[in-house]
C-alpha cells in the first residue's frame, strides 16, 4: 500500500475557513506517523512560520504551501520548491492581497520557476497548459467524482496528485458551522448542516477512493520531496544593512559616530566612557549589527526628540548615537543584559517618537527601505468578551440575552451560562479573526521582503507583514519598534511654551533635572497626576507609601510595580523604612544590594539565577525570556529543576530557594529591565520638574495631548481646582488647539465634537482679516452648514457675539439668511423664542464638546447627594481632602467615576480597586469580592455615586473599602 501524504491542510489562519491551529495539523500529522506535512491557507502565509517551527520541534519534514483563489472558489496550491520560487509566489500573492479585482492568473504566463502548481478548474487549466506542463499537477479531491477530470488531465499529458482537503474533523463540524457563521456575518442556521467537502477522511476510505490510481498517491511524495521545506525560514537573523556598505564599512562608519558622540556626552570622562565604548563596539562587531545600529540612528534623526527605551539604554554606543537619552555609565546600566556574546536572539532597540509626529517617522523609512521594510502585523484574536457575544449572536440571541450572558461573565457565574455557548467560547478564545497591525513594530532587510514573505497593506497604506512579532522573529526578522508617547508631545509642547511666554530656556538635550527638589517633592507626595509612568492610581499609591522622590527610587518604584509583585511592594517599602532584612545567601548580598535584597528588575531575574544557582549567562537569559512567553508551563518546569538543583550545590536551603523561586515567577507576564525604567523615569522627573513651576502650561500641553492615563476631563477639573478657569470655545479667541489665556486657558475649536477641519481653517482665515463684529458679520463671511451652526450655538461658541440673541433665537437668525448678502443685517427675533434654561445648556456642553467646562463635574450631583442624606443616615458625609482625619473610621463621600482596575484574588474571586473624583481631587477605594459582585454592574450604567466605606491606611496611602455604593447620577444613555 501507498504511504499517504496530506498535502492539503487549513488552519485557522484561513480565516473563517479553518478551525486547527498550525500545531495542530503538525500534531495529527506525526500520531499518524507521516514523514511530511503540509499547511495550505488560503490566500496567506499568516500560520506558517508557526506550522514550519511546529514541525521541526516535532522531526517532520514542513510542506509550505498556500490555496489561490478567486471569486472565493480554489483555483490552484501552490508549493515553492526554492527561495526564487518563494520570491516569485510573493509578489503575486502580495498584488493579488492589494488589488482583489486582480485577474492573477495571468501572472503565470511566463512560467513558474520555482514553483509547483497543483490545479483544480479545467478553465484554468486550460490556460496554463499553454504555458508548460513543467510542473503542473491535476489535483483529484476526496470527496469529489473524479473520472471527468482523469480524463481530462490525462488528455493534457498531466501527473495527477490526490489530496484531502482538511479543513474539519466529522466530530468538529458543529465548531466549524459556527465559524462560518461568524465569518459570512450570518445565521448558524443559514450555513449547511452537512458536508463532505473538507471533511478530514479516513485513511481506509482514502485508499479506498484512489487506490486504483497509485500514481496520484506516489505524485504527494514526489511533490513534497522537491518542496522548500523549512528552507521556507532563514537560518539565522536577517540584519538590515545601512546604505549599501559593506560591514567593515559599517563599523568604521559607527564607531565615527560614536566617538564623535562620546565627546559631547563625555567631556570631562573620555578615559573611562571610551573603554566601555570600545567594549560594546567590539561585541556589536563580532555579532554583525553594526548596520543595525546606524538604521535605527538614521530614523531617530528623522525626528530627535525620541525615548529609547528597553536594554538598549543600557548602551553606551545608543547612548552615544542619540537613540537613548539616559546615561548609563551614571546610572549603573550594564550593557551585558542588552548584548553578549552568550546571547543567541537578536538585541531589540525600541524607540518612542512624539505620537503626532510618528506618520513622518513610516513615511521616511518606507520610502528610504522601499521593498525592503513593512510593519509587522497583530492576529486580532477572539478575546474575553467577543467569545462569549459572537456565537450567541450566531445563534439568534437577542441584545438583551446577550447582555445577561456577559454579566455572568463578569461576574464570574459561569454555571448560569448556558453550556453550548460555554462550550463555543472555550474553543474560539485565543483563534485569530483577522489581522492587524502592530502598534509599532518594523523591519527591514537587506534585499527585497519579496524573498521572504508577501505583503499586505495597513489601514494607513503602509506595508504589511503576514506574521505578528513572535513570528517575524521566528522567521529571522529583526525588528523595530516605532512607538507613538504621547507624553513626548507633551513635553516638546510643554518647553515650547516655556521658551516662548517664561524667562527660563530648556533645552532637549541638556534637560536632565536628576538633582531637582521641587521635582523630587511632588514626585514623594504622590502629587503625579498627569506625569508620565506614574500617574496610575496605584503608582501614585506606591509613591506616597515610599515618601521618596529622587530619580534612582522612582526608577525602582516604577519597575516593581508589576501586576503579580503586590506582596514584595509592601515589603520593599518597610525595608526602606527600617524592618531589618538579610540576604537569602551571601552570594545574592551584592546582587540585590541597590534594591534591598528583593527582586525589582527583569535582569535581576538572571542575575540571582546564575549568583545563586549557578546557570550560565545565556542559561539565565532564557528563563528571564520564557517567563514572559506564552505556553510555558514546561519549560518552567524544567527550569526550575535546574534552578533547585543548582541552588543545593551553592548550599542554599530548600526555604530560601522557595522564596527566591516564587519571587522569580512574580515576573511573569509583563515586567520591566532598570533600563527601560531609568529611560522612562528621565521622561517623568523632566514633566515634575515642569508642572511644579509651570503647572498651567503643563497641563494645556497633557490636555492638548488628550490626556494621558486619565480623560481629558480629569485634568481639566485639575487644572480647575488650581484656581485657573477653563474657557469654553470663543468664535473670536480660540485657536484649533487650547491655548494660554489671561484667565487660565481657552478651549480650542477641535473640543467641539464634529465641527469639520475645513470649517475651523475658514473661520481663522477670516478671522485672521478682522475679528467678528455680531452673528450677522459672522455668517455673511464663514457661511456655515447648518450642522457646523448648531455646533457653534449649542457648544456657547457664538455666544461672545451673540448680542441680545438668545442661542434658539440664533437659528432663528441662520434660518432667515439668504446665502448671498455681503453686509447683511439680521432681523429681530421674535420675542416668543426664548432660551434654553441652565440644565438644557449643561447637556449642550457636554453632548458638543464631550467635556464639562463651566463646573466641576461633581458639582452638577451635589444637591441630589443632599436630598439622599436627609432621607436616611449614612456614616460620616465628608470630602476627600478629609480622608486623613477618619483613618479606621466609616466614611459617606460623593464621586464621580474616574477609572478602575479590575484583578481576581487568589481564591479566583473578582474585586476591583476603583478611583473616584470630588471637588478636592481623585481619592482611591477598594472593592473586595462581595462589594464587587453587588456593585460591579452599576459602573456600566451610572457615572456618579455616594460611596460609603471605611478608611484604611497601608503605609501611608490612604483609600476607602466599599460597603455601600448608590448612584447619583441619571443612567447612561447607549445606542
Amino acid at each position: 500500500m501507498y504511504e499517504w501524504i496530506s498535502l492539503s491542510n487549513r488552519s485557522y489562519f484561513s480565516w473563517g475557513k479553518g478551525i486547527y491551529s498550525p500545531e495542530d495539523i503538525v500534531k495529527r500529522a506525526v500520531a499518524q506517523g507521516c514523514p511530511y506535512v503540509a499547511m495550505t491557507d488560503l490566500d496567506n502565509w499568516a500560520g506558517m512560520v508557526r506550522f514550519i517551527k511546529s514541525a521541526i520541534e516535532h522531526n517532520i519534514i514542513p510542506v509550505p504551501g498556500v490555496e489561490l483563489s478567486l471569486n472565493g472558489q480554489t483555483l490552484l496550491t501552490v508549493y515553492p520548491k526554492n527561495r526564487n520560487g518563494l520570491a516569485l509566489l510573493n509578489t503575486i500573492l502580495t498584488r493579488k492581497n492589494n488589488d482583489p479585482s486582480w485577474y492573477w492568473p495571468e501572472a503565470f504566463i511566463d512560467g513558474w520557476e520555482g514553483l509547483i502548481l497543483v490545479v483544480a478548474n479545467q478553465s484554468l487549466g486550460d490556460y496554463l497548459v499553454t504555458v508548460s506542463t513543467r510542473d503542473l499537477y491535476w489535483g483529484m479531491y476526496w470527496g469529489k467524482p473524479y473520472y471527468q477530470d482523469l480524463k481530462w488531465a490525462q488528455s493534457k499529458s498531466l501527473p495527477v496528485v490526490a489530496l484531502n482537503e482538511v479543513a474539519w474533523k466529522e466530530e468538529d463540524y458543529s465548531f466549524y458551522r459556527l465559524i462560518r457563521s461568524l465569518a459570512t456575518h450570518s445565521h448558524i442556521d443559514r450555513i449547511a448542516t452537512s458536508h463532505v467537502w473538507g471533511c478530514m477522511a479516513g485513511q481506509n476510505a482514502l485508499y479506498n477512493s484512489f487506490g486504483s490510481i497509485p500514481d496520484a498517491i506516489s505524485n504527494q511524495r514526489r511533490i513534497a520531496s522537491s518542496s522548500i521545506g523549512e528552507s521556507f525560514l532563514y537560518d539565522g537573523y536577517i540584519f538590515p544593512s545601512f546604505n549599501n556598505m559593506e560591514r567593515k564599512e559599517e563599523y568604521q562608519h559607527l564607531k565615527a559616530l560614536c566617538m564623535e558622540g562620546l565627546r559631547k556626552r563625555y567631556p570631562d570622562m573620555m578615559d573611562v566612557a571610551l573603554k566601555r565604548l570600545e567594549y560594546e563596539l567590539t561585541i556589536i562587531r563580532d555579532k554583525g549589527f553594526s548596520g543595525y545600529f546606524l538604521v535605527v540612528q538614521d530614523i531617530v534623526n528623522v525626528a530627535p526628540r525620541t525615548c529609547g527605551r528597553g536594554s538598549a539604554a543600557s548602551s553606551l554606543v545608543s547612548y552615544c548615537l542619540g537613540i537613548t537619552h539616559v546615561d548609563p555609565i551614571r546610572n549603573h546600566l550594564f550593557f551585558d543584559r542588552f548584548l553578549n556574546y552568550g546571547r543567541i536572539d537578536p538585541p531589540d532597540i525600541d524607540v518612542d517618537f512624539p505620537w503626532d509626529e510618528r506618520d513622518r517617522i513610516f513615511e521616511h523609512i518606507f520610502k528610504k527601505y522601499k521593498g525592503r521594510s513593512a510593519m509587522v502585523a497583530d492576529h486580532v484574536t477572539y478575546a474575553d468578551h467577543l467569545c462569549f457575544r459572537e456565537p450567541a449572536k450566531a445563534m439568534g440571541m437577542e441584545e438583551e440575552e446577550i447582555s445577561q450572558i456577559l454579566r455572568w461573565r463578569h461576574r464570574g457565574e459561569l454555571e448560569k451560562i448556558p453550556p453550548y455557548i460555554m462550550e463555543a467560547a472555550q474553543r474560539l478564545y485565543g483563534m485569530p479573526r483577522h489581522l492587524g497591525t502592530h502598534p509599532g513594530g518594523v523591519v527591514i532587510t537587506p534585499d527585497s521582503l519579496y524573498r521572504t514573505t508577501s505583503l499586505h497593506r495597513t489601514g494607513s497604506d503602509y506595508p504589511l507583514l503576514p506574521w505578528d512579532k513572535d513570528s517575524a522573529e521566528d522567521a529571522g526578522l529583526i525588528k523595530i519598534d516605532i512607538l507613538g508617547n504621547r507624553s513626548l508631545s507633551v513635553l516638546r509642547d510643554a518647553i515650547t511654551l516655556i521658551n516662548d511666554h517664561e524667562e527660563e530656556h530648556l533645552e532637549w538635550e541638556k534637560f536632565q533635572p536628576y538633582q531637582d527638589t521641587e521635582a523630587r517633592q511632588l514626585i514623594e507626595e504622590g502629587q503625579t497626576l498627569g506625569i508620565f509612568y506614574v500617574e496610575s492610581p496605584a503608582t501614585r499609591q506606591l509613591l506616597r507609601k515610599m515618601r521618596e522622590g529622587s530619580y534612582d527610587q522612582l526608577v525602582i518604584a516604577s519597575s516593581i510595580i508589576r501586576p503579580a509583585a503586590n506582596n514584595y511592594i509592601n515589603e520593599y517599602v518597610a525595608r526602606r523604612k527600617g524592618k531589618a532584612w538579610q540576604p537569602f545567601h551571601p552570594s545574592l548580598k551584592e546582587t540585590l544590594k541597590d534594591t534591598m535584597g528583593l527582586m525589582v528588575y527583569q535582569e535581576d531575574v538572571s542575575r540571582v539565577a546564575m549568583a545563586a544557582a549557578g546557570f550560565s549567562g545565556a542559561e539565565a537569559d532564557q528563563l528571564r525570556k520564557v517567563l514572559s512567553k506564552k505556553n510555558k508551563r514546561l519549560k518552567l518546569k524544567h527550569y526550575k529543576e535546574s534552578f533547585y538543583l543548582g541552588g543545593y550545590k551553592q548550599g542554599l536551603h530548600k526555604s530560601d530557594l522557595d522564596q527566591l523561586w516564587k519571587m522569580i515567577l512574580s515576573f511573569e507576564g509583563y515586567s520591566f529591565c532598570k533600563a527601560h525604567s531609568a529611560s522612562y523615569a528621565l521622561i517623568s522627573y523632566r514633566l515634575a520638574y515642569i508642572k511644579a513651576r509651570y503647572e498651567r502650561i503643563f497641563y494645556l500641553a497633557v490636555i492638548n495631548n488628550g490626556g494621558g492615563y486619565y480623560n481629558r476631563q480629569v485634568y481639566i477639573n485639575a487644572l480647575k481646582r488650581r484656581g485657573y478657569q477653563v474657557l469654553p470655545p470663543h468664535i473670536n479667541r480660540s485657536e484649533v488647539l487650547y491655548t494660554l489665556c489671561e484667565e487660565g486657558i481657552i478651549a480650542g475649536f477641535s473640543q467641539i465634537i464634529g465641527l469639520t477641519r475645513d470649517l475651523i481653517m475658514k473661520i481663522l482665515e477670516a478671522r485672521s482679516e478682522a475679528p467678528f463684529q455680531d452673528i450677522g458679520d459672522f455668517i455673511c463671511r464663514v457661511q456655515p452648514s447648518f450642522g457646523d451652526m448648531r455646533l457653534l450655538i449649542r457648544s456657547g461658541t457664538l455666544d461672545p457675539i451673540s448680542r441680545a440673541y438668545t442661542r434658539p433665537q440664533l437659528f432663528w437668525v441662520y434660518y432667515h439668511f439668504k446665502g448671498n448678502e455681503l453686509n447683511w443685517d439680521p432681523p429681530k427675533a421674535p420675542s416668543f423664542i426664548g432660551d434654553y434654561d441652565q440644565s438644557r445648556k449643561l447637556r449642550d456642553e457636554f453632548d458638543t464638546l464631550g467635556v464639562v467646562l463651566s463646573t466641576l463635574p461633581i458639582q452638577i450631583y451635589l444637591p441630589r447627594v443632599q436630598k439622599i442624606l436627609s432621607q436616611d443616615s449614612y456614616p460620616s458625609y465628608i470630602r476627600s481632602r478629609d480622608i486623613d482625619k477618619y483613618r479606621d473610621k466609616q466614611v459617606t463621600l460623593a464621586g464621580a467615576f474616574v477609572t478602575r482596575k479590575w484583578v481576581r484574588t487568589k481564591k479566583k474571586q473578582d474585586m476591583s480597586f476603583v478611583s473616584f473624583e470630588d471637588e478636592d481631587g481623585i481619592f482611591e477605594t477598594v472593592f473586595f469580592p462581595d462589594s464587587w459582585s453587588d456593585y460591579a454592574y452599576y459602573f456600566d450604567d451610572y457615572s456618579a455615586f455616594l460611596i460609603s466605606g471605611e478608611v484604611k491606611d497601608e503605609l501611608g496611602a490612604l483609600s476607602v473599602q466599599v460597603d455601600h455604593l448608590i448612584p447619583i447620577s441619571r443612567m447612561k444613555v447607549t445606542t
